[in-house]
C-alpha cells in the first residue's frame, strides 16, 4: 500500500462514508463555482481534496495551502502540479499574513475537509472575514467538511454519538486500519522523510496539539458576521457534516 492509499485508509477510520462526504461536496462546488474556477483549498494536506476538485472539474486549477511539511512533501511526490494545475503554497492560516503567500486576490470558491477543527474560534473568525474578501468577486461558495460537535445543550445525543462513533472506529481498525497515530508513528519510520519529520516537530515544539472543535452555532455566527449571507448544513453523519456558506 502506498503512502496515500495508507493516508486515505487511515482517514477513513474516522470519515465512514468519505467519499460519499466528497461527491456531495465536489456536487455543490459544480454548482456554485464559475466555470474553470480557482480553487482554494485550505489546509490541504497531502492534497487528496484538491486533486478530486481537479478530477471532478477538468477546468479547475487548485491552490493548496498548508504549512506541515511532511503532508505536502506526500502530496508533491505523488502529483506534483498536475500539468500545471496545482499549486502547493506552505503557509500557517494562524499568521494574518498567510493570504499574501496565495499571489493572487482573489479566488472563485474555497474548500477545506478534515482540518479546521485543529483553529481555535479566536483563529477562525479572522479566518472567514479574510475568506469572505477573497470571494467577494466571485460570490463562489465555501465548503468546510469537518467534526462539527453536538452542541453542549444536547448532552446525552453528544454522548451517543460519540460511542456510535468510537465502535465504528474501533471496528476499522479492527479490519486492518491505522489509526491517526499508528499512520504516523510508520511514516515516521521512512527515512526519506527524516528532514520534513524535524522540519514538523519544530513547528510545534513545546506545544501540545488538540482538536478545538469549534461547534456549529460559532462557525455559523463567525460566517455571518465576516458577511457570508447564506450558510447550511448540506451533508452529515453523526457530527461529520458539511457546511455550505455564501457570500
Amino acid at each position: 500500500m502506498n503512502r496515500l492509499d495508507s493516508w486515505d485508509r487511515q482517514q477513513e477510520v474516522y470519515i465512514r462514508d468519505r467519499e460519499r462526504r466528497y461527491d456531495v461536496m465536489l456536487a455543490f462546488l459544480a454548482e456554485l463555482a464559475p466555470p474553470e474556477p480557482l480553487v482554494l483549498d485550505l489546509a490541504a494536506g497531502p492534497g487528496s481534496t484538491a486533486v478530486r476538485v481537479l478530477d471532478r472539474l477538468p477546468g479547475a486549477r487548485c491552490l493548496a495551502v498548508d504549512v506541515d511539511p511532511v503532508l505536502q512533501r506526500l502530496g508533491r511526490d505523488a502529483y506534483g502540479d498536475a500539468g500545471g494545475r496545482l499549486t502547493w503554497i506552505r503557509a500557517d492560516l494562524r499568521d494574518p499574513s498567510w493570504p499574501s503567500a496565495l499571489g493572487v486576490g482573489r479566488v472563485d470558491a474555497v474548500v477545506s475537509t478534515t482540518a479546521l477543527h485543529w483553529l481555535r474560534p479566536e483563529e477562525l473568525a479572522p479566518l472567514y472575514r479574510t475568506l469572505r474578501e477573497l470571494l467577494a468577486e466571485s460570490g463562489g461558495p465555501f465548503l468546510n467538511g469537518d467534526h462539527l460537535p453536538f452542541p453542549r445543550e444536547t448532552p446525552r445525543i453528544r454522548a451517543a454519538a460519540e460511542r456510535v462513533d468510537q465502535r465504528r472506529q474501533d471496528a476499522a481498525v479492527a479490519a486492518g486500519a491505522d489509526d491517526w497515530a499508528a499512520w504516523w508513528e510508520a511514516l515516521r519510520a521512512d527515512p526519506d522523510l527524516a528532514a520534513e519529520h524535524a522540519e514538523r516537530d519544530a513547528l510545534w515544539a513545546g506545544s501540545r496539539r488538540d482538536f478545538t472543535s469549534a461547534s456549529l452555532a460559532f462557525h455559523q455566527a463567525a460566517l455571518d458576521t465576516a458577511g457570508f449571507t447564506e450558510s447550511a448544513i448540506v451533508w452529515q453523519d453523526l457530527d461529520e457534516r458539511v457546511l455550505l456558506a455564501l457570500p
